[in-house]
């Protein structure tokens, strides 16, 4: 079941990521003044994409429960990392659009 779950976070994420490319960060760079914000935010966005895909590929032909105290740390530090990040993302994202 969490391996399931992983891939649906997994799809829903890159669906996420290529949505906000598409609709708000891409659209933003032909504003000379918001292009630089637009582009800090695609970049950390990549790199969040990144991170998480690694996770996903490091769990993806293993069973978390033969390794469950791993699998477990790795989960929180990924989870906290992309809270995180999605967090600061908001913040950003509504400066953006918001012209502030």
């Amino acid at each position: 079941m969490l391996g399931t779950y992983r891939l649906q976070a997994a799809d829903l994420l890159g669906e996420y990521q290529l949505f906000k490319h598409r609709m708000l960060f891409d659209p933003a760079f032909v504003c000379s003044r918001r292009s630089q914000a637009a582009r800090g935010l695609k970049v950390e966005c990549i790199l969040m994409g990144e991170c998480f895909s690694a996770f996903h590929a490091r769990w993806q032909h293993s069973d978390p429960g033969v390794v469950w105290p791993m699998f477990k740390a790795d989960v929180i530090a990924v989870t906290d990392q992309l809270l995180k990040h999605l967090q600061i993302e908001q913040v950003g994202i509504d400066r953006l659009l918001n012209g502030g």
